[in-house]
């Protein structure tokens, strides 16, 4: 059965799209097709396949979770898109990155945004978009 993929938006007041669709298109702005192209297979394998996915990872010491490609370096395997899961088993997506050449861990700026986003949600505070084919 197909998990429940919902997009959450950025804390920023006014912002008119989920964080992802924002990270994507600067992805895409920046001539990073192929990261674009990474995260939606990505997606569609996590939508398929939920905790089970080939990409999943726990990030240790947090709520947080990141599809992370099996590739080593470059747009393909810096490719991160971060994530938490809900109550009811639904996958909250949060933002995605990638990460720069030679880092050998996620953004620290990355992670604070998510964190945020996630706990905004909790709360109650935080809209959120269902994900559409």
């Amino acid at each position: 059965m197909p998990v429940t993929l919902l997009f959450l938006y950025p804390l920023r007041s006014g912002a008119g799209r989920p964080q992802v669709v924002d990270d994507l298109l600067e992805f895409s702005r920046s001539r990073k097709q192929v990261a674009v192209d990474q995260v939606i297979e990505m997606l569609k394998d996590l939508q398929v396949a939920g905790k089970a996915c080939r990409y999943l990872r726990k990030l240790k010491g947090t709520m947080l979770w990141e599809l992370k490609p099996a590739t080593r370096g470059g747009l393909r395997g810096g490719t991160r898109v971060y994530l938490s899961f809900g109550q009811q088993g639904e996958v909250l997506l949060l933002n995605a990155e990638v990460k720069a050449v030679g880092a050998s861990s996620p953004s620290v700026f990355k992670l604070e945004q998510a964190h945020s986003m996630l706990t905004a949600y909790r709360s109650g505070d935080r809209r959120v978009a269902p994900w559409r084919r």
